[in-house]
């Protein structure tokens, strides 16, 4: 390349040898199987290389957690709502009280 620029940003780029397959929207990608992806994750979670390691414990702190999380489920809130009502009097000439008892009385 002749684009110092160019080659200072990116690096020499060398083009592609094979032309790529055109993109194919219908085509189906096969899933990993399940025991490759499994012994990747035990890989990863294994970061000192224990080979004799069966997990035994981690199934056992595991219950552990579930029955303590059963234990410390907390009851359900009863759930509830607040209507205000804002009585307003057309004049000074209503008696409040009384609107009052009958609001009471009548509303449930």
């Amino acid at each position: 390349m002749k684009h110092p620029q160019f080659v200072g940003r990116l690096g020499h780029v060398k083009p592609a040898e094979k032309a790529l397959k055109a993109f194919d929207p219908s085509s189906v990608v096969e899933a990993p199987k399940e025991e490759e992806s499994a012994n990747k994750d035990e890989d990863i979670d294994d970061l000192f290389g224990g080979d004799d390691d069966d997990g035994a414990g981690a199934k056992a702190a595991a219950e552990a957690a579930k029955a303590a999380a059963k234990k410390k489920e907390k009851p359900k809130a009863v759930a509830m709502s607040l209507v205000m009502l804002e009585v307003k009097p057309l004049d000074d000439t209503i008696d409040l009280d009384q609107v009052a008892k009958k609001i009471f009385a009548e509303i449930t």
